[in-house]
């Protein structure tokens, strides 16, 4: 179902494309998402179905994508050790099984 956190992840997307923010998904935010295999319906809180499956995917990898600039960001400003490196990996798996869970759960 697209609830409250698939449209927190959309008004992220939104923001971060120069896109109008108001967490809808309509035809200029699909043209900012990968291409979808049906027509790009509008997707908005309280709807159901599998565009909302697929963008629950789509809007998590988003979300690991952003982390993982983050880790590449401090790693080019601080020198990180093996140590602290093999730690953020380990948070980014946590995110990802979460972010996973939470969206099984929400579907």
């Amino acid at each position: 179902m697209f609830d409250a956190s698939v449209e927190t992840s959309v008004k992220d997307f939104q923001q971060s494309n120069g896109l109008t923010v108001d967490g809808i998904v309509r035809p200029a935010t699909w043209a900012k998402l990968p291409a979808y295999r049906e027509a790009s319906p509008t997707l908005r809180n309280g709807s159901t179905g599998p565009g909302v499956a697929w963008l629950q995917q789509v809007m998590k990898g988003s979300a690991v994508a952003i982390l993982r600039h983050i880790e590449g960001v401090l790693a080019s400003i601080f020198p990180l050790s093996q140590i602290v490196e093999d730690e953020i990996v380990r948070c980014f798996e946590d995110v990802e099984e979460w972010l996973d869970a939470s969206h099984k759960h929400n579907s």
